[in-house]
């Protein structure tokens, strides 16, 4: 059996946009030979519909694209939608099969070309070993690199026990959340086929053959740089932007404009200089007024150590910042990636700190006596963290009057990791 992946850019609730989207993918992978198409959760509602998908109209929509998506295609696709009736009231949307212009609501498995399919939408449970040929997982959580090695290695744990697994996961950004893409399949223990995170596209993979269809390799730095201009994209497009203005005297601002440039293109990118002689806060104000004045949306370069301890004075200067979710290391390494710089920083004690306390969670006392770390800089370092968060409510953001859209000026900073 031969199954297309459809791996789609989508925006919420944006029905016409994503039913575009998804056929355009559906139809080259039939003209691949494809028999089967599977495609995301969000494939037509959008990511993270929130407190939409309760709305009777939203669930209208839904149903009304569905019908139009089943209307158009040759072959069966498999996908989850919100789609229901008004007085229905569902957390998790519910899996669907387009055959013949009909629509069907699926509710465990289905049976197709004589193979039994189980279709698992969210985190629900995987079904039992030899309880179907191929496996079908529709992921609806969001992104982060370390995530997409893990997700891999356990498609492909769970392919060992005869069984293919497919996971189609859609491209998006919304409120500060991601979904990167790579959707893959596995069988006997083996990816099999690997579609890019952060790229629109499709593949057709071929159930009965053993080989490995050629694809990127995961690797962290890369991801982490597509995440990085998707997300600045995403920001421009949803926001009505013209461009990016970035802070000069930003410490990451080479690396930001490098960005920025990958994302919208060099006119797209402008730099805003600091007002010398003011305080941080009226520079930083001013950098608003001008960026707000041209239609643009300021970047920051705060790093995620930044974030927690307060270490650069343009934090609150930008209405994205892009580092937010990364470490200083993570950053050197992206700059290696583009060719910014060729020496890689080692983790500094201070964000092996961090990570122990903020990511992992652990007391000082644990930490010292895992790693060796001095307790009293543990604690120092907690207390410049509860100093930094203290600041961020007890000082008031520079506040900028806007007509034509309704923007938040407090940073909003993109979850690339948790």
């Amino acid at each position: 059996m031969r199954i297309g992946l459809v791996q789609p850019e989508v925006a919420v609730a944006d029905f016409s946009s994503n039913l575009r989207t998804v056929v355009q993918e559906a139809r080259a992978c039939v003209d691949a030979g494809a028999e089967l198409l599977l495609a995301p959760a969000q494939a037509l509602d959008g990511a993270f519909p929130g407190g939409l998908s309760t709305r009777s109209s939203f669930m209208l929509h839904a149903r009304a694209a569905l019908q139009a998506l089943a209307d158009e295609l040759s072959v069966p696709m498999l996908l989850a939608s919100f789609a229901g009736e008004p007085d229905e009231r569902r957390e998790l949307p519910s899996a669907y099969l387009l055959r013949g212009g009909n629509v069907r609501r699926v509710k465990r498995t289905v049976r197709l070309f004589g193979k039994r399919i189980a279709v698992c939408i969210g985190e629900q449970s995987t079904p039992i070993p030899g309880s179907a040929d191929v496996c079908v997982h529709l992921p609806m959580k969001s992104w982060y690199a370390e995530q997409a090695r893990d997700d891999a290695q356990h498609v492909a744990r769970q392919a060992q026990h005869g069984m293919a697994v497919v996971a189609v996961q859609a491209v998006a950004w919304a409120d500060g959340l991601m979904l990167g893409g790579g959707s893959l399949a596995a069988s006997d223990g083996t990816v099999r086929c690997l579609l890019p995170s952060f790229q629109r596209g499709h593949a057709v993979w071929n159930t009965e053959n053993s080989g490995v269809q050629e694809g990127p390799t995961l690797r962290t730095p890369q991801i982490l740089w597509k995440a990085v201009c998707f997300a600045v994209r995403q920001a421009v497009q949803q926001g009505g932007y013209r461009g990016v203005a970035i802070a000069e005297a930003s410490p990451r601002a080479q690396l930001l404009r490098s960005a920025a440039c990958s994302a919208l293109g060099m006119r797209g990118v402008h730099t805003l200089r600091r007002v010398e002689g003011r305080s941080v806060r009226m520079s930083c104000a001013e950098l608003q007024d001008r960026a707000w004045e041209h239609e643009l949306l300021l970047l920051s370069g705060a790093s995620r150590e930044d974030t927690l301890c307060g270490g650069s004075d343009l934090m609150d200067a930008g209405e994205l910042a892009p580092f937010g979710d990364l470490y200083e290391s993570e950053i050197a390494q992206l700059s290696a990636c583009v060719g910014l710089g060729s020496q890689l920083v080692h983790p500094s004690q201070r964000e092996l700190a961090l990570r122990a306390l903020v990511d992992e969670n652990r007391s000082p006392a644990e930490i010292s006596l895992r790693h060796g770390m001095d307790e009293g800089m543990l604690r120092a370092l907690m207390r410049s963290m509860a100093r930094t968060a203290a600041l961020c409510h007890t000082f008031a953001q520079p506040v900028v009057v806007r007509i034509r859209r309704c923007v938040p000026t407090l940073p909003r900073f993109h979850r690339l990791m948790e």
